[in-house]
C-alpha cells in the first residue's frame, strides 16, 4: 500500500511539473491561483522524463512539442540537444526522426529511425507515435532504403515488413525468395497478391508453366488482388500458348477487350496462335488492323512478321512483297527516333510523356494509351504499361513532395534560429534525391527504347529470310509452271468481312473507317495450288 501511494504521489508531481510552465504565465498575469492542468502531448511527457534537468533551450523545444508544432520543434532539436548525450541515445534518434517524419520529410524519417540498431530500446511511447504516424499504407515505405531486421517487424507488424522487403518488385527474384517471402503477407491481401503475381512470372520464365498457372487460377480469384484482369487474362493465354494450349489460348486472348491497353499485344499475340493451328488465314484477317499505319506506335515489328509469314504460307507473294516494302518505311523513322532516345539526354516527346505520367501518379491514377496518342508515336509502346517505370515514377512525386517541404523547412529555420549550414544541407540532399529520381525514370524509358530498337532489328533480320523464302518459291512455282505445262490458280484471297451479324461494308477501299478494324475475316481459296493448263 505504502509503494502504491509513493507511486500516485510521484505522478502528481509529475503532471504539476509537466503542467507548471504552461500556467506560469497565469501567475505573472496576476491570477489568484495556479490552476494545474495536464498536458494533451503525452509525447512531450515522455520527453520530459528523460531528460533530467531541462534547459530553456530544451524547455522551448518541449513547448512547440506540446502544441503540435512539428516544423517549430524539429528547427529547435539542434539547439536543444546537440552535443548532448540525449541526441545519441536510441530515444533522440527515434523523436529526432519522428519529427522528420512529421514535418513532411517520411522517407527520411524513416530512414533516420532506421538507424538505431536496437530498436527494444526506444521508449514505448515513442513507438506508440511512430505506429501511430507510418501507417502500413504509407507511400514512404515503398521508397525508404531500409535495412530490415526482426526487431522492427515486432514493432510494424508483417504487412509492413512484407512492404519493404518486396519494394520494387519489378527487379528480378528467384521463385524461392518469392516463396519466402510469400509466406510472410497475410492471406488475402493485397501484398500477397501482388508477390503471387511475380510469383507466377518467375515460374513461367523458368518454364515452370503448371506450377505458375495454379498460382495464377488462385489469384483470379483472389478478393485484394490488384493486378488488372486484363493483364492476367494476356499471361493466362501466353502461358497456354507457351504449353500447346492453342484454343484456349486464343480464348483467353478474346478476353482483352478492344478498349484496353493491352488489346492489341493480345491481337498480335493471337495471331501467332492461328499460325500454330495452321489457320494462316485468321492471322492474316487480324493482322489486316495491327499493321494498318494509323495504329503506327502501338503495334510492335512483330505484327509485320507474322502477317509475311501467314501470306507465304497461303502463296500471296504479291501480298508478301507489299508486306515486306511497307516494313522499312514503317519502322525506318521510329527505330531512327528510339536510337536517338536511347542515346540522348533529354528529349522533348519524352519529357512531355514523363509529365503526363507524372502528374497521374500524383493523383494515382493510370494513364493510357489515349492521354498520349499526340506524343506517344515514336515513344517505347510499352513505356505507359512498364511496371519498374510507374515505380520510378511513384517514388519521384514523393520524393518531389519532400523537396517542397524541406525547402519551405529551410526558410522557416533562418527565420526561427537564423541557423543555415544543417537545414541548407538538408534541402540540397532531398533537391539531389528527387533529381537522381527523375534520372532514374529517364534511364527507364531509354531502357525500354533501347529493347525495342533491338525487337525491330531482330524482326528486320526475319523479314530478309522471307524475302529469300519467297524468291526461292516464286521460282519454284514458274518451274513447276514451266515444266508440267500447268498455270496457278489466281483465287486466293476469298472474301473480307466479319463474324458479326451487323457487319459494316464500305465501298470506298482507299478511305480509312476505324469500324473495319477488328472486322476482317479471310477465307483462303486454292492457295498454293496449280492446274493443268488447257
Amino acid at each position: 500500500m505504502v509503494i502504491v501511494k509513493r507511486l500516485a504521489i510521484y505522478c502528481l508531481l509529475l503532471i504539476a511539473h509537466v503542467s507548471f510552465a504552461d500556467d506560469m504565465e497565469s501567475v505573472f498575469e496576476g491570477k489568484s491561483e495556479l490552476h494545474v492542468k495536464r498536458t494533451q502531448s503525452f509525447l512531450a511527457e515522455t520527453v520530459r522524463t528523460l531528460l533530467d534537468r531541462p534547459t530553456p533551450e530544451q524547455n522551448l523545444f518541449l513547448k512547440h512539442l506540446e502544441d503540435g508544432q512539428w516544423v517549430a520543434a524539429l528547427i529547435q532539436y539542434g539547439p536543444a540537444f546537440n552535443s548532448t548525450s540525449f541526441e545519441t541515445t536510441e530515444n533522440g534518434t527515434a523523436l529526432k526522426s519522428l519529427l522528420f517524419f512529421k514535418s513532411g520529410l517520411p522517407v527520411m524519417g524513416l530512414e533516420e529511425l532506421f538507424v538505431v540498431t536496437d530498436p527494444k530500446k526506444i521508449h514505448m511511447q515513442l513507438i506508440k507515435e511512430w505506429q501511430e504516424a507510418a501507417k502500413e499504407d504509407h507511400k514512404a515505405w515503398f521508397v525508404a532504403r531500409l535495412k530490415w531486421s526482426q526487431n522492427w517487424s515486432e514493432i510494424f507488424g508483417r504487412v509492413i515488413e512484407v512492404r519493404v522487403l518486396a519494394a520494387d518488385l519489378s527487379l528480378q527474384r528467384s521463385p524461392e525468395d518469392l516463396n519466402e517471402l510469400a509466406k510472410k503477407a497475410p492471406v488475402d491481401s493485397k501484398e500477397r497478391a501482388i508477390i503471387d503475381w511475380h510469383l507466377a512470372l518467375a515460374y513461367a520464365m523458368k518454364d515452370q508453366a503448371d506450377k505458375s498457372a495454379k498460382i495464377m487460377a488462385a489469384l483470379m480469384k483472389a478478393p485484394n488482388n490488384p493486378i488488372p484482369v486484363d493483364l492476367m487474362n494476356l499471361t493466362a493465354a501466353r502461358l497456354l500458348y507457351q504449353n500447346g494450349y492453342l484454343d484456349a489460348a486464343v480464348k483467353y486472348f478474346d478476353k482483352v477487350p478492344k478498349g484496353s491497353d493491352y488489346y492489341l499485344m493480345a491481337q498480335e499475340e493471337k495471331s501467332w496462335a492461328f499460325v500454330r493451328r495452321g489457320e494462316p488465314q485468321n492471322a492474316i484477317a487480324v493482322t489486316q488492323t495491327l499493321v494498318n499505319s494509323n495504329l503506327t506506335g502501338q503495334v510492335g515489328p512483330e505484327s509485320w512478321l507474322v502477317r509475311g509469314l501467314s501470306l507465304l504460307k497461303v502463296c500471296d507473294y504479291p501480298a508478301v512483297l507489299e508486306t515486306l516494302q511497307r516494313f522499312p518505311g514503317e519502322f525506318k523513322s521510329k527505330a531512327i527516333y528510339l536510337e536517338k532516345i536511347s542515346t540522348q539526354s533529354e528529349d522533348e516527346f519524352v519529357t512531355k510523356a514523363l509529365a503526363v505520367m507524372f502528374m497521374a501518379s500524383m493523383t494515382n491514377k493510370t494513364v493510357t494509351a489515349k492521354e498520349l496518342t499526340a506524343v506517344s508515336k515514336m515513344l517505347p509502346r510499352n513505356m505507359i504499361r512498364d511496371e519498374k517505370l510507374r515505380f520510378l515514377l511513384a517514388a519521384e512525386v514523393l520524393l518531389k513532395t519532400e523537396a517542397d517541404a524541406a525547402e519551405k523547412l529551410y526558410a522557416q529555420s533562418l527565420q526561427q534560429t537564423g541557423l543555415q549550414s544543417y537545414f541548407d544541407r538538408i534541402k540540397n540532399q532531398t533537391s539531389q534525391r528527387m533529381q537522381m529520381a527523375g534520372s532514374s525514370s529517364l534511364a527507364r524509358v531509354k531502357e525500354l527504347a533501347q529493347l525495342e530498337l533491338v525487337e525491330i532489328r531482330k524482326v528486320l533480320n526475319k523479314m530478309k529470310i522471307i524475302e529469300v523464302e519467297v524468291i526461292q518459291q516464286v521460282q519454284v512455282a514458274e518451274r513447276l509452271k514451266t515444266n508440267l505445262k500447268t498455270e496457278i490458280l489466281n483465287v486466293k484471297a476469298g472474301t473480307t468481312g466479319s463474324k458479326a451479324d451487323d457487319a459494316l461494308r464500305f465501298p470506298m477501299s482507299k478511305e480509312f473507317w476505324f469500324d473495319e478494324l477488328t472486322n476482317y475475316k479471310v477465307d483462303i481459296k486454292k492457295g498454293c495450288q496449280a492446274r493443268k493448263a488447257q
